[in-house]
């Protein structure tokens, strides 16, 4: 037998290292029959993905915070343009 199945379409041959990943819970580090699994030698793929999607996230947090100023700057002038207004007699 050289391929054993892992639960959920993972197979696992034999003399291959595998990354299983894992996620802290209370009573420590733990996995599950369908925790993602890769081979090893697919690390530099994976870790390609992260960079990626990192980059995506600071650059959407950016745009978060521009947008933010911007709408706070109008929310700013519109009430400073209505207390002139109310006033005036």
């Amino acid at each position: 037998m050289s391929k054993m199945f892992g639960g959920c379409g993972s197979y696992f041959e034999l003399n291959k290292t595998y990354l299983v990943y894992g996620y802290k819970s209370e009573i420590g580090t733990i996995t599950n029959f369908c925790t993602r699994t890769s081979e090893l030698n697919e690390v530099d793929i994976i870790n390609n993905e992260f960079n990626n999607y990192k980059n995506k996230a600071e650059q959407s947090q950016k745009y978060y915070i521009v947008t933010m100023i911007i709408l706070g700057s109008l929310l700013l002038i519109s009430l400073i343009f209505n207390f002139i207004r109310r006033k005036k007699p």
